[in-house]
């Protein structure tokens, strides 16, 4: 229960965009059959080294498929102004295209994604 409070609080702005059942997914894949020690193992695997930074790049620099920033406008831990810039920065875009959503876009604001996304896909 405190799990989904958390999640509404800081990852999803729409109450309503959620379930309870899919919230409780989250929570799942997180604790695992191992107590949730791969999920740390992956969260502890981000490098900040520059090597690591020069792999990123590379990934939407000089590339021949276009490339977009689409961030969540409230997300309480990436702020926009901050890594929201930095990652548009990194690719070389004019802007980054924002919306209404929290920590978790993807689950927070689904047809917005994916109008960026299809609109990405149609240039």
């Amino acid at each position: 229960m405190m799990f989904r409070s958390l999640m509404r609080l800081q990852g999803i702005g729409d109450r309503d965009a959620i379930s309870n059942a899919e919230l409780d997914a989250y929570l799942s894949l997180m604790r695992g059959d191992d107590g949730g020690r791969a999920f740390l193992a992956v969260m502890r695997s981000t490098e900040r080294t520059p090597e690591k930074e020069a792999l990123y790049r590379s990934a939407v620099r000089a590339v021949s498929y276009p490339v977009q920033v689409v961030w969540a406008a409230d997300d309480p831990a990436l702020k926009l102004k901050t890594y929201g810039e930095q990652a548009r920065a990194a690719a070389g875009l004019q802007s980054v295209a924002t919306i209404p959503a929290k920590h978790f876009p993807q689950e927070d604001q689904a047809p917005a994604v994916a109008d960026h996304v299809a609109r990405l896909a149609r240039r």
